[in-house]
């Protein structure tokens, strides 16, 4: 099954998101409109894409930062077609964000999600993550990592999971 990486906002990270695809068998990485055209970010138009991408098809997300707000929302949308869902350095624990997971975590099963959340990511703790997460589906598995950044290396983990 097909792997869509959604990287986080930022440029740089099309090469974590290049780099972990190349570390999986079958994962293509998606490239945001922004990154190419310097204009705003439209998570409207990245929907979009994203579904024309996607298809008919069942497919797995692993995605980053802001791609973890954009995966929730596919999740919500085509919840049927998801196969795993991968989240790694969720980049806040608002309200809305909170509404977002709520929605998408609501209609798959824990077993295909796994979060992985570094001890100290400057945009939101392990421990703000895994609070947030407990209250909206507790069954899902959150991984602790002891970085102190937003970097997210771990290919092995992702690999694991998907049974790749």
């Amino acid at each position: 099954m097909k792997t869509i990486i959604l990287p986080g906002y930022s440029a740089h990270n099309r090469d974590w998101a290049e780099e972990i695809a190349r570390e999986l068998s079958n994962a293509e990485v998606h490239v945001w409109a922004h990154w190419v055209s310097g204009e705003n970010f439209d998570p409207a138009a990245e929907l979009a894409a994203i579904q024309a991408r996607i298809g008919e098809r069942k497919f797995n997300l692993l995605a980053k930062s802001v791609g973890c707000r954009i995966a929730a929302r596919i999740v919500t949308m085509r919840p049927e077609k998801i196969g795993k869902l991968i989240l790694c350095g969720i980049p806040t624990t608002k309200s809305e964000a909170v509404e977002d997971f709520s929605a998408a975590l609501a209609l798959i099963p824990a077993e295909k999600v796994l979060v992985v959340q570094n001890r100290a990511d400057p945009y939101a703790s392990f421990d703000e993550v895994a609070g947030m997460l407990r209250e909206i589906q507790p069954a899902i598995r959150i991984l602790e990592r002891q970085r102190h950044d937003h970097r997210y290396p771990y290919a092995l983990d992702f690999k694991s999971f998907l049974g790749d």
